[in-house]
């Protein structure tokens, strides 16, 4: 299960979650049509739910430009992209979590240290 599916699950099985998915670059994110986009992946996995197990998503009413929403839970997964990437003002919630996207990130923001390498005899 990738990181868009588990994002929607958790969106659509708890009150109120706020998810951040986080990029350094804009595209990668959300670009209308783009398959490769994460947003296209979650937009395309709530709406081959069935009806019932939707959380009452329809994605004419309930996506914008890095933004999606259940309406039936109120938990919503936005986008974030360069350097602002976690510093939005007023995102705080008793349950929230981020999912980062580690492509394009340079090795001087890498979010976990390489392992150490051995030294070769």
């Amino acid at each position: 299960m990738d990181r868009d599916a588990v994002s929607c699950s958790l969106c659509l099985f708890h009150e109120n979650m706020m998810i951040g998915v986080g990029s350094a670059r804009e595209i990668k994110l959300d670009r209308s049509g783009d398959p490769d986009t994460l947003f296209y992946k979650a937009r395309m996995f709530l709406a081959n739910l069935p009806r019932e197990f939707s959380g009452g998503f329809d994605p004419q009413k309930h996506t914008a430009d890095m933004r999606l929403v259940i309406p039936e839970t109120g938990s919503s997964i936005t986008g974030e992209a360069g350097d602002a990437i976690g510093r939005a003002a007023g995102k705080q919630s008793t349950s929230s979590m981020r999912v980062p996207t580690l492509t394009g990130l340079s090795s001087s923001t890498r979010a976990w240290p390489r392992p150490p390498t051995r030294a070769s005899t």
